[in-house]
């Protein structure tokens, strides 16, 4: 984003305007400039200094600041009860949301999916307005962000945080929010994407691998088997799932996500059931499962597998893999790194970290494999005790690394009983995803039978 603010007269929710909307807006410009050149001067310290023990918010003088007030008094509840529903009553239902941590523009639900995740990794923070000026349907808003220092992803602190901008662009239709853009110091919090448990049978020795699959919309008949323990995580959109009932003794279960910061719901999976599994929601198969899916929906969909399977199949028989089909693209994140995973009840999580430039995910103990697939940017790791095991996201070749730099696309495992942290080295946020396997340590979810 190389602009905090957009030119009205030109951009309107990210796509360029007819010439006579441009000129039917044009007597806004000139007033817009100058609110955003007074905020410009309130930033750079010509306004009087600002207690930060006693913040003075700016009374709404108008509809639209009010609005904008009551949409941070809306973030700042959800985030401190973990219900993101209330941000349906002042955000559109076709909000843009422009970040500079991704390129895509986001929508209203990625907006409660990040205030979800402030809730679970620090609901102590607080959005409190400095200043609100508007002109027109534009928003400026500076604020003050409290208790971000205490961010957290399954129990390891974020060093470096900045959750939410202390700068931003709001746009108001019809009483909501419509579009907002955010300032370039601020990343998206830790993201949980889901905790849960597996059962890991003999030998303990397996080889973790982690694949993106994707489906283009009306996809279907992608059929396979699970060669090992397996969870699917559905990232975004809708799949169908069918287990068959073959053979009769494998379980499979849905762990469903909770949108209002509840507990998640455990459902057991009949053989021959179909299921309809959303983003957040988790697959969990049995060694030997077989499943088809599909996509019905109008979007594409995808998930990521995780599967622990033995290095080696005792018995002979060949490994299932799944027959290529023109609209299922698969992509290798993390192909068959070897570990050793605790036998009996595993403790499973999925996170996705965004650091900025200089932050870190501080220094911490595994006690069950770490996995750690970067996307986008530079991360550094550091480790001490046993030896973690890269592997080149270019060509797939593999090696030890104790401390190094990881570039997008590689991948590397960290053995239990290894000191390990991981810090940005570059200038731009580093993205990566975050899967955990522990002796029973997470919090046992509620459970349904179906």
């Amino acid at each position: 984003m190389n602009h905090l603010l957009p030119d009205p007269s030109t951009q309107r929710g990210g796509l360029a305007e007819p010439q006579a909307a441009r000129k039917a807006r044009s007597r806004f410009v000139v007033p817009l400039a100058v609110a955003f050149s007074l905020v410009t001067g309130l930033l750079v310290g010509l306004a009087r200094p600002i207690d930060s023990a006693h913040p003075v918010a700016t009374p709404p003088v108008d509809a639209e600041t009010a609005v904008a007030q009551r949409f941070y008094g809306a973030v700042n509840a959800a985030i401190a009860g973990g219900d993101a529903t209330r941000l349906d009553d002042v955000v559109a239902e076709d909000f843009a949301d422009h970040t500079p941590s991704s390129e895509a523009v986001g929508n209203r639900a990625d907006l409660k999916r990040a205030v979800r995740d402030l809730a679970a990794s620090d609901p102590s923070l607080h959005l409190t307005t400095i200043d609100v000026i508007a002109q027109g349907d534009r928003v400026v808003a500076r604020l003050q962000v409290d208790g971000d220092a205490g961010q957290m992803l399954f129990g390891i602190p974020i060093e470096g945080a900045h959750p939410w901008s202390d700068v931003e662009i709001l746009r108001v239709a019809h009483g909501k929010i419509a579009e907002r853009w955010v300032g370039s110091d601020a990343t998206a919090p830790p993201q949980k994407l889901v905790e849960s448990t597996i059962e890991v049978d003999p030998p303990a020795w397996k080889l973790i691998s982690l694949v993106r699959l994707t489906m283009s919309a009306g996809g279907d008949d992608y059929r396979s088997q699970a060669t090992g323990q397996s969870a699917l995580l559905v990232e975004r959109g809708l799949l169908v799932a069918t287990i068959d009932p073959q053979p009769p003794t494998v379980s499979t279960s849905v762990v469903r996500a909770s949108a209002t910061g509840q507990p998640p719901m455990t459902e057991t999976v009949k053989p021959g059931r179909r299921v309809t599994i959303g983003a957040g929601d988790l697959l969990v198969f049995g060694e030997g499962a077989r499943y088809a899916l599909a996509n019905d929906g109008t979007a594409e969909t995808s998930a990521l597998l995780l599967t622990a399977a033995a290095p080696f199949d005792p018995g002979g028989a060949p490994m299932v893999t799944p027959t290529p089909l023109s609209h299922v693209s698969i992509s290798e994140l993390a192909p068959g790194m070897s570990s050793l995973l605790p036998l009996g009840s595993a403790d499973l999580a999925i996170g996705r970290v965004t650091l900025a430039p200089a932050a870190a995910m501080a220094s911490h103990t595994v006690t069950g494999p770490e996995l750690v697939v970067l996307e986008s940017g530079t991360l550094h790791l550091s480790a001490d005790g046993n030896t973690p095991w890269f592997r080149s996201g270019v060509d797939g070749s593999g090696h030890v690394l104790s401390d190094g730099a990881l570039a997008a696309g590689d991948s590397v495992l960290v053995p239990a009983g290894t000191t390990v942290d991981y810090r940005n080295g570059g200038q731009t946020p580093a993205i990566f995803l975050l899967v955990r396997l522990t002796p029973g340590l997470a919090t046992p979810v509620a459970a349904a039978s179906s």
